[in-house]
Formats: structure tokens, C-alpha cells, sequence
């Protein structure tokens, strides 16, 4: 889930990659991803302040803000 600092509803998103410093996400075609958001999956134990580093159509990738 992808969360903006707006407060809006969240974007749901796929997780295709974890590491460490970052991940690859998958968002879906009609969504709009801002720059700088939260990603947060309690599946994951993952709440994480996002930057994103690249896009190629639907999947960003996003390093790790701390």
C-alpha cells in the first residue's frame, strides 16, 4: 500500500523486489505514484518512507528514505 503525505486513500501496489536499501513495485495502470511516498505492507513488516528512483510504465523503483 502506498501512501501519500496528502492523507489520501492509498494506492494498492505489488511488491516484486525487497532488499535492504529499496524495492521494485507494480502499481496499477490508472494510478499515479508521487515521488516521495510511504510503502507500507504489514505482510511484510515493511513501513518504509519511499523515494523513486526510476520508472518504466507500471513498475517504480524506490529507495529506501530512512
Amino acid at each position: 500500500m502506498i501512501r501519500c503525505a496528502t492523507g489520501a486513500d492509498g494506492l494498492e501496489c505489488l511488491v516484486w523486489e525487497l532488499t535492504v536499501d529499496g524495492a521494485i513495485i507494480e502499481i496499477e495502470p490508472q494510478a499515479v505514484a508521487p515521488n516521495l511516498f510511504r510503502l507500507q505492507s504489514p505482510a511484510l513488516a515493511l513501513d518504509e518512507t519511499c523515494r523513486v528512483t526510476h520508472r518504466d510504465g507500471r513498475k517504480l523503483t524506490v529507495r529506501f528514505a530512512g
